[in-house]
C-alpha cells in the first residue's frame, strides 16, 4: 500500500503541448486521481485518460482562477484525503510557477510531489530542428522568461556577450525590447534567431531571421505572442536538421468520425504524419438489446455445433470475446472449430484472444470472404457462426445461405449515434479540410447529426473513405468520396490519405 493512499496532491507537469509529451508518471497520477485542477493550455486530450469518476475542474472556474482560490482549493481538497493532480502546462517548477501552491500544501501539512513536465523551451526548438547545444557551436543554454511587468532586461545582463544559446520566453509585445536589450549586452547583429508559436501541436510555426531583422519578420508575418525566441548559432542548423513540419500531412486537418475507444491508431498514424487531428466520434458500442441468443450462440459453440466462426469486424471480435469470459470460458470453446476473418484488423484483433485465423481473404470485406471460403469447397451442410453487429450487411450470410450452408447470425453489439449537438458537428467539420469515413454508420450517422447543411459543408471538403463499402455509403448520399483506401484498413486509409497529399 502507498504511504499516501490516504490522499495525495501531485503537481504535474503536461509538457508543452503534444499530447504524447506527457511523462508516463503523469499518466498515472492522471489515472490514479479523484480530483483533477487543470489549468489553461493543457492538451484537453490528457483529460481523457482521467477515470468517469474523476472530478476534472478547469482553474479558471476555481474563484475566477485566483491564485488564492487555487491554493485553497488544493489545500480543501487534499487534506479530505483525496488523491488531487494539479496539471499545469510545461514544467509545474520552471520560473517557480508551482513555487506558491507547494508551500501552501507544505504550510497546510498536505502530503503533495512534484512530476516534472517537459517544457517547451526545449521541446519548442527540438520540433523545429534547432539543437540547442552541439559540440561544435555551443556548449551553454540561458533560460529567460520575457513577461510583460518582468524584470527581464535585468535576467539579459551578460547575455549578449556569451558565445551560448539564448531561449526567451517572450509574451506579446516585448520582442521589440528583447531584441533592443539583446543588441546593447553586445549580441551581434547577425546571430540567427527563430520565433516559435505554439510549439510541439499541428499549428506550430517556426520563423528564422537575424537579430537584425527579426522585429521586422515578425511583424511582416504578423506575428504575435507568447511565444519561444532561440537566439544562437545553433538555429542555422534548422534548414538540415528540420521534421516535424516537413511531414507529409503537415497543416492537414483531419476529422476522425470513428468510435472513440477504436480511433487510438487512426489518430496516431494521422499525427505520426503530420496531421492535425480533430475527432468527433458519431458512433458508439453497446450490447445487443437481447443477450439471450448470444449466450445460446456460445452454449452451442461449447457443443460443437459449428464448423466455422466467421467474423468481420474487429469490434465483434472483441465484443465476442468480453461475453465468452463473462459466462465463464476462454479461448478454448472454439475446440476443433475453424475461424475466419474478414481482413488484417479483425486477425490482428483475434490474435489478441489467443486464437489465430484459419483463413484471411485478400479482398477484405464480405464479398471477398465468401469467395474465399467457397473456393473449392462444397458448404452444403456447412455450419457457421457469424457474431456480428445488431445490424449489418447481407452479402456473406446470404451467399453462404445460397451455397447451401447453415448460417446462425448472432448479433453481438449494437451500433449508436451519441448525443452531439449539430452546432458542435458544423464547427468540427468546418475546422477540418479532410473527413474520414471508416463504415457506412459513421456516413450515415454525421450527415444526420449535420442536419440539411451537411452535404453542402461535406462536398467543400476532402471525403476519405476506407474502402468500397463506405465509399458507396457516401455516394448513395449524393457525396462522391475523393479518397478510397485500396488497402482497407486503417494504415490503407492514412497511405491513401498521404498519396492524395502528394499530388495537391
Amino acid at each position: 500500500m502507498s504511504m499516501y493512499s490516504s490522499g495525495l496532491v501531485s503537481l504535474v507537469g503536461a509538457g508543452p503541448g503534444d499530447p504524447g509529451l506527457l511523462t508516463l508518471k503523469g499518466q498515472m497520477r492522471l489515472l490514479q486521481a479523484d480530483i483533477v485542477l487543470y489549468g489553461p493550455h493543457v492538451p484537453k486530450t490528457l483529460l481523457e485518460v482521467c477515470r468517469t469518476a474523476c472530478e476534472v475542474v478547469a482553474e479558471g472556474t476555481v474563484g475566477g482562477g485566483a491564485q488564492q482560490a487555487i491554493y485553497d482549493f488544493l489545500v480543501h481538497h487534499g487534506l479530505r484525503d483525496k488523491r488531487v493532480v494539479r496539471l499545469k502546462v510545461g514544467d509545474p517548477f520552471l520560473f517557480g510557477a508551482g513555487t506558491g501552491e507547494i508551500e501552501a500544501l507544505s504550510s497546510a501539512g498536505v502530503p503533495f510531489e512534484v512530476v516534472p513536465g517537459v517544457t517547451s523551451g526545449i521541446a519548442s526548438p527540438a520540433y523545429s530542428g534547432i539543437p540547442l547545444m552541439t559540440s561544435e557551436r555551443s556548449s551553454r543554454v540561458s533560460f529567460v522568461e520575457c513577461d510583460e511587468g518582468a524584470d527581464f532586461e535585468a535576467q539579459l545582463k551578460g547575455l549578449g556577450r556569451n558565445t551560448g544559446t539564448l531561449v526567451a520566453f517572450v509574451a506579446d509585445g516585448q520582442l521589440s525590447a528583447v531584441v533592443n536589450r539583446l543588441t546593447q549586452e553586445g549580441l551581434a547583429p547577425n546571430t540567427p534567431c527563430a520565433m516559435i508559436l505554439h510549439g510541439t501541436t499541428p499549428m506550430q510555426q517556426t520563423i528564422t531571421s537575424d537579430l537584425s531583422r527579426v522585429v521586422h519578420t515578425a511583424e511582416n508575418h504578423a506575428i504575435r505572442g507568447p511565444m519561444v525566441v532561440v537566439f544562437g548559432m545553433s538555429v542555422s542548423l534548422r534548414s538540415q536538421l528540420a521534421w516535424f513540419d516537413r511531414r507529409p500531412l503537415w497543416e492537414r486537418r483531419v476529422l476522425v468520425t470513428r468510435a472513440r475507444h477504436q480511433s487510438e491508431s487512426l489518430v496516431e498514424a494521422l499525427r505520426e504524419a503530420g496531421a492535425g487531428v480533430i475527432r468527433l466520434p458519431v458512433l458508439s458500442f453497446e450490447p445487443p438489446t437481447d443477450l439471450a441468443p448470444l449466450e445460446h450462440a456460445i452454449q452451442s459453440l461449447v457443443a460443437g455445433s459449428y464448423d466455422w466462426v466467421v467474423f468481420t469486424s474487429a469490434n465483434a471480435v472483441v465484443r465476442f470475446d468480453q461475453a465468452i469470459r463473462r459466462v465463464g470460458y476462454d479461448s478454448r470453446i472454439y475446440g476443433t472449430c475453424r475461424v475466419a476473418c474478414v481482413g488484417p484488423a479483425t486477425e490482428a484483433a483475434l490474435l489478441n484472444t489467443g486464437i489465430r485465423a484459419d483463413l484471411v481473404p485478400q479482398e477484405h470485406r464480405g464479398e471477398g470472404l465468401l469467395r474465399a471460403l467457397q473456393r473449392g469447397t462444397d458448404l452444403s451442410g456447412v455450419r457457421f457462426l457469424l457474431p456480428r453487429a445488431e445490424y449489418a450487411r447481407s452479402a456473406l450470410p446470404d451467399g453462404l445461405v445460397a451455397a447451401g450452408a447453415a448460417v446462425a447470425l448472432v448479433p453481438t453489439y449494437r451500433t449508436i449515434q451519441p448525443d452531439i449537438s449539430a452546432d458542435i458537428a458544423k464547427k468540427h467539420v468546418s475546422l477540418s479540410d479532410t473527413v474520414t469515413f471508416t463504415s457506412p454508420s459513421s456516413v450515415k450517422n454525421l450527415l444526420h447529426i449535420l442536419g440539411d447543411e451537411g452535404p453542402t459543408l461535406l462536398k467543400a471538403r476532402t471525403l476519405a473513405a476506407i474502402g468500397p463499402i463506405t465509399s458507396r455509403a457516401l455516394l448513395r448520399a449524393g457525396l462522391e468520396p475523393t479518397i478510397v483506401a485500396r488497402n482497407y484498413t486503417v494504415d490503407g486509409l492514412v497511405e491513401a490519405i498521404i498519396r492524395h497529399a502528394k499530388t495537391q
